[in-house]
């Protein structure tokens, strides 16, 4: 009887340098790298993109600033929503918090919700 291993899934880890002030604009996070562990530090005017939502996709994504740096934006990408926050909306990650985004219903949803 052959014996196999169980498939297991590594966390894998992106320090980012987030970039754009806009959905259009910010910085896209890898969709291949699911789940993963995304910082990026905040400065209240750029941002990250997720990817498209996707069945078993999970991102968990830190504001790394330091003090007062600022908020760190997480846009949908286009067409998709966050939470209850409308489509297109970005959610604002204040300095040195974590939120993890989980994919599902074709949406992103946060663990533990967040206000939206």
């Amino acid at each position: 009887m052959a014996v196999t291993k169980p498939a297991t899934s590594a966390l894998h880890f992106q320090a980012l340098t987030a970039t754009g002030s806009s959905q259009v604009d910010a910085l896209p996070i890898s969709y291949e790298a699911s789940p993963a562990f995304v910082v990026a530090a905040g400065n209240d005017l750029v941002g990250l993109i997720l990817p498209q939502p996707g069945k078993g996709k999970t991102y968990y994504v830190s504001n790394s600033a330091a003090g007062q740096m600022g908020n760190l934006y997480v846009y949908p990408p286009v067409g998709v929503q966050i939470n209850g926050l409308g489509v297109n909306a970005s959610l604002t990650l204040p300095p040195t918090t974590a939120v993890m985004f989980v994919a599902g219903g074709g949406q992103w949803w946060t663990c533990p919700v967040v206000p939206s």
